[in-house]
């Protein structure tokens, strides 16, 4: 496999604050006795509608091995069906999933053709991170023998309510594809086996099911490896944020608590969504 040098912008992922209306009565003058005063406070929750691109692989590479780090091309043939999938975890709502950006190219040394269909999938997982059910798929072309970022956009975008796995695939005939992943050092601790590998090459040993990339790199000189797919998806989702107070009735000078709930909450602190959360 040839190493590609890791080149990263900065993503900063973040949340509005919203304003919060207080309506207080006229402060009593200073002869007067002070009595308990209530205000109001408007406890609807305030809508965000947020949009975030997920470059999970790239940025935990970066948080864990520094950013001269390396990542690596791994080649999909067409002809014994290869594909590549990576699960991504998310729970507490619901999440759109837009599109998906592909960082690849055509291989120039050995796909028979200059241009491929890829075949973008999203699929439900199950405990061990297996894609199960498909969900939704879409297509693009990679057309260059030098690494691309592609987008791979659903007419419609996919809703999914818990994990998800995005796989990748050629499709045209004798087509040769390089997708990027991360690591590619052996025996990890930070890796989780989200990346999983389906080739209908016997000598591969999954004989058409998805495997764990350490089934089918036993037989690499630096020992076995995992790792995970660098694939993006562009997700879309609704948070909503409440504001509450305690107490609610006070005298000057009293202290209130403010207390903002947020949903999904999961979705915040969920490491593929928030850069701070997997450090």
């Amino acid at each position: 496999m040839k190493k590609l040098l890791l080149c990263l912008s900065g993503i900063t992922i973040g949340l509005s604050s919203f304003g919060q209306k207080m309506e207080l009565p006229s402060q009593a003058s200073p002869t007067t006795t002070r009595a308990h005063q209530a205000f109001s406070l408007d406890e609807s929750p305030r809508a965000i509608n947020c949009v975030d691109t997920l470059y999970y692989g790239e940025l935990k590479q970066r948080a864990f091995t520094g950013a001269n780090s390396l990542l690596y091309y791994m080649g999909l043939w067409q002809v014994d069906q290869e594909a590549i999938s990576q699960t991504f975890n998310f729970s507490g709502g619901s999440l759109n999933i837009n599109k998906v950006i592909v960082s690849g190219r055509v291989s120039s040394a050995y796909s028979a053709t200059a241009t491929s269909v890829v075949t973008v999938e999203v699929f439900s997982v199950n405990a061990n991170n297996i894609p199960t059910t498909l969900i939704g798929a879409t297509t693009f072309v990679m057309n260059s023998y030098t690494q691309s970022n592609y987008q791979a956009v659903f007419a419609t975008p996919i809703t999914v309510t818990g994990n998800y796995a995005i796989s990748v695939r050629p499709t045209t005939a004798n087509a040769v594809i390089d997708i990027i992943t991360n690591d590619i050092v052996a025996n990890q601790a930070w890796d989780e086996d989200l990346c999983k590998f389906k080739p209908d090459d016997p000598s591969l040993y999954s004989y058409g099911g998805w495997v764990s990339p350490q089934t089918y790199s036993t037989d690499f000189p630096s020992g076995i490896r995992n790792f995970d797919l660098c694939v993006a998806p562009i997700v879309s989702y609704s948070a909503d944020a409440t504001l509450s107070a305690t107490p609610t009735t006070v005298c000057l000078g009293d202290e209130v608590q403010f207390t903002a709930a947020v949903t999904p909450e999961n979705g915040f602190s969920n490491r593929m969504m928030s850069y701070q959360s997997m450090l």
